[in-house]
């Protein structure tokens, strides 16, 4: 092994057990603190086996890299689930589609095959302004007669078709989100820009 192989495994995992470290401090400050703090995946896993393929002495313990960094281990559990959403909110999933407008708020509510429903809202404020700009809800959904019946975050609500006007909806009884008090969804009216229920 020469100096500048030397050399670049030594940064190699210089980089990955910094990365990795990181990554774990992440968790741990997480798990004080009870705010979330994100971690970075792949990276300190990649660098740590790079730097391990390129020492002679350390090739047999590469497959340990994944496991030492917490962020790329988390990232593979979870891989199964991240697919299984994306399969259920995949465009070609996707049965209709309403969206509205009151005030500063555009909400959009989107169904897809097998009952998921995504609501997704954005606030427009003044520049400086602070507070929440735009959340998306997963929730289910139902077909009750002409009606969608809705049920986001522990609360219900119905997308009713407004008798005589033909594509549009108003949303009955659907609460406004804890982190966005002051929106509300009930009594607005959709406009169903996708699909047909």
């Amino acid at each position: 092994m020469d100096a500048t192989q030397t050399a670049m495994a030594a940064v190699l995992l210089g980089l990955g057990g910094y990365v990795a470290v990181l990554n774990w401090a992440a968790v741990i400050v997480t798990a004080r603190t009870g705010k979330f703090h994100s971690m970075v995946p792949l990276f300190g896993a990649a660098f740590l086996a790079a730097g391990a393929l390129l020492v002679p002495t350390l090739r047999p313990y590469a497959w340990v890299a994944p496991l030492a960094d917490i962020g790329t281990a988390s990232l593979v559990l979870a891989a199964p689930l991240l697919v299984r959403q994306f399969w259920t909110t995949a465009r070609f999933n996707l049965t209709g589609e309403y969206t509205g407008r009151r005030g500063g708020v555009t909400v959009r509510v989107r169904l897809y095959r097998g009952g998921a429903a995504l609501l997704r809202f954005r606030v427009e404020r003044p520049a400086g302004e602070l507070g929440l700009v735009e959340l998306g809800l997963v929730g289910d959904w139902e077909q009750d007669g002409r009606a969608v019946v809705l049920r986001v975050c522990g609360d219900r609500g119905v997308l009713e078709p407004i008798p005589g006007d033909d594509g549009r909806y108003r949303v009955v009884g659907l609460s406004p989100h804890p982190q966005c008090p002051g929106v509300s969804f009930d009594g607005l009216k959709l406009i169903r820009t996708r699909g047909g229920r």
